[in-house]
């Protein structure tokens, strides 16, 4: 996991986050004449794949940011040859894939109720809560067993060869660590949140995330979604600046940028007026290109991988404009059925993005103790250089093919039209 840098005077951050985003968006109604009170006709199906991309691509560079930070565990550089670390720099900011995908979540678990003829959730929030708990919760149980397992097997002398990562982990089997871990509150204290398996803090704070959102949801349907979007941040920011606050390093103002998700596919898939006007007339892409040329710079600009808060909060929501930027401007252009390729777009639909995008959730839960594993025959090689190009070669393709044969003994049973089916009828019994 990453060191992000210094907000208190010692603290440390890594980052990572679960990738349970569903694949699946409607298309556009605009809405123009629709009577008060009168149901929109509901638009046909259509599969946005360049989310499914999306999760690939920013899953993928997690498990290179840990590949990384196996050869350079200060992120400074220290060590290294001078060319290559400039040359690789740009793998010592995977928090940021956190914020990608917080921002896709709040779009696509927004999608449903901004198309819905009633901006309910289906169901109602218990049933929500039920079907995200099914969604999210087994693989990452799953994970938990297998972590613990792993503990218990592999003697020590052999663990303190499996890594940075892996070693920090520890001592993982104490009494709290697992208990929080298994409530999913891991990251409510620092003697928690990085044990057992670092990249699962932000499982938590997803988790937590998702309590919130009807509230949001409240606010938009009395108010509007921008007004959601505000106190999204200020709730966020309030944590923050708490004194001694619990929840400071669960990153709160994530609450922020998944309400800006939201406010994504509102722009998309309202039949709004206002709406209509921002996703047709807004510069999305110029935004997008502003967004990455100030993360272009702060990435290679700043002096040190260490921050304080507005930097880091500053890198956040840059990067929150950047995705909601570029899923406006990829969701229009398919729900429109636009002419023009967009480059892109030819990426995130390709079709090995694509496939990674499928099992990203899986391949964020367990990557890391895969390249812990790989780290075990490459205990001989005492070249920095030499050991990351080891991992690349062995660690990065048992991570993706012992991530895809979890994904489909313990992931996709949990997100089948079969499984999905079987749960509704228990529901209604």
């Amino acid at each position: 996991m990453e060191h992000y840098g210094k907000i208190s005077t010692d603290r440390k951050k890594y980052f990572t986050e679960p990738a349970h985003i569903m694949g699946l968006a409607m298309a556009n109604v605009e809405g123009e004449g629709l009577k008060p009170g009168a149901n929109p006709p509901l638009p046909p199906k259509i599969r946005l794949e360049f989310l499914d991309g999306m999760r690939g691509l920013t899953a993928f560079y997690v498990v290179l940011v840990h590949v990384y930070r196996e050869i350079d565990a200060g992120l400074q550089g220290d060590g290294l040859p001078v060319l290559f670390y400039w040359a690789t720099r740009w793998m010592t900011h995977g928090r940021n894939a956190v914020s990608i995908f917080i921002v896709l979540s709040g779009f696509c678990l927004m999608l449903p109720v901004v198309r819905s003829a009633t901006g309910q959730l289906r169901g109602g929030v218990l049933q929500y809560l039920k079907r995200r708990a099914w969604r999210i919760i087994p693989p990452y149980y799953m994970t938990l067993i297998l972590l613990v397992l792993l503990f218990l097997v592999i003697p020590r002398p052999l663990q303190s060869l499996m890594g940075v990562a892996w070693n920090e982990s520890m001592p993982a089997l104490t009494e709290g660590t697992i208990l929080s871990h298994v409530l999913l509150i891991q990251n409510l204290s620092l003697s928690w949140i990085y044990k057992m398996e670092i990249p699962m803090w932000s499982v938590a704070t997803e988790w937590q995330i998702y309590f919130v959102f009807p509230l949001l949801l409240l606010v938009w349907r009395r108010l509007n979604l921008a007004t959601a979007v505000g106190l999204a941040f200020a709730i966020g920011l309030a944590l923050h600046f708490l004194p001694h606050s619990p929840l400071d390093q669960a990153i709160p103002w994530f609450l922020g940028l998944f309400a800006l998700g939201m406010y994504g596919a509102h722009i998309v898939f309202s039949p709004k007026r206002t709406a209509i006007a921002l996703r047709k007339r807004f510069p999305w892409r110029s935004l997008a290109w502003m967004s990455l040329t100030g993360l272009a710079a702060e990435y290679f600009l700043r002096p040190s991988i260490d921050a304080n808060f507005s930097t880091v909060f500053i890198s956040d929501l840059l990067v929150g404009l950047f995705a909601l930027s570029v899923i406006v401007d990829c969701a229009t252009h398919r729900a429109e059925k636009r002419d023009d390729r967009l480059a892109i777009l030819a990426v995130l639909e390709s079709k090995w993005v694509v496939w990674l995008g499928k099992f990203s959730y899986s391949l964020y839960l367990i990557h890391l103790p895969i390249l812990g594993l790989a780290e075990l025959p490459l205990s001989g090689l005492h070249s920095p250089v030499s050991k990351f190009f080891g991992l690349l070669l062995l660690g990065v393709p048992m991570a993706l093919l012992a991530s895809y044969g979890f994904h489909l003994l313990f992931e996709k049973p949990f997100m089948s039209e079969f499984s999905r089916s079987s749960r509704q009828k228990a529901i209604e019994t």
